[in-house]
Parts: C-alpha cells; structure tokens; sequence
C-alpha cells in the first residue's frame, strides 16, 4: 500500500515482488492468499493511472496457477460489474441534477444560488427523483421543498 504511488516501473517492480511472495500462499493460506490477491487488484484499479491498468492487470493474472484462474476471473468480473452499477449511479444522479435544474430555469427563471448548491450537493437519487416529482406540480418555485430552508 505505501508503494502504490510509486512512478510505473518502480510500481511494477514492487508488484512483481509482492506477486512472488504470494505464490507459496496459495495452497497453504487460501484465504489470506485470496485476500491480499483482491488487494492487489484493487491498488491496480484505485491507485494506478487508466493506462497503466491493463499490462497491471495481466500480471496479477499472469501470476495465478490455471486452476485457480476461473475461480480469480469471476471475481474480477463481479467487482467489474459492481463498478459498472456505481458508474451508472453517478451517472443517472448526475443527470437528474442537469435536468432538474434546467427545468427550474425553463419555468420559473432564476434559480437561487441555495437551490443550485442544495441540488449540485445531493448525491441520493432518490431525493433527485422525488424533487422532479414535486416540480411538475409546482406552480412556484417556493411551492417545493427544495426551495425551502433546511
């Protein structure tokens, strides 16, 4: 962990050593084996530069025995998917942030400065969703919650 900002060959080195030293836990730690694995996947996808990733990546994959590569590689496709579902989170809040305040200004002009922070600030979809809901049965601005102190 303390090495995962090292520059890219020196990275390399690092992870190539750590690798090493995880090939005798395999059989013998299976879980602390798996465990530091993940880590290890984890620091190349949270810690190392887009691209920089995928040679990384190929090899941590490199370094598992072929029987073990099915079970690794579902994993990965698990976590992969797990990113996936966040991405499209962020993305759907972010877009009902775009569209919310574009309708607030379409209808009722100015937004104040509060409302905007309040909706750039929210991060819960469903908070998003509800305050559309209440916009298209407003007939003032002041008539939603959002334009309401908090």
């Amino acid at each position: 962990m303390q090495q995962r900002k090292l520059r890219p060959d020196l990275f390399e080195e690092t992870l190539t050593r750590a690798l090493h030293q995880l090939e005798g836990l395999a059989e013998t730690e299976q879980q602390r084996w798996w465990d530091l694995l993940s880590y290890l996947y984890a620091i190349v996808y949270n810690a190392r530069e887009p691209a920089e990733q995928a040679p990384l990546v190929e090899k941590v994959s490199a370094s598992i025995s072929p029987a073990r590569q099915q079970e690794v590689s579902h994993v990965a496709r698990t976590i992969a998917e797990s990113l996936i579902e966040q991405g499209i989170k962020v993305e759907a809040v972010r877009a009902r942030k775009e569209i919310l305040l574009r309708q607030l200004r379409k209808k009722f002009g100015k937004v104040p400065a509060r409302v905007v922070k309040r909706v750039e600030a929210t991060t819960s979809l469903e908070q998003l969703v509800a305050w559309l809901d209440e916009f298209v049965e407003a007939d003032k601005r002041d008539a939603m919650s959002l334009a309401k102190p908090d």
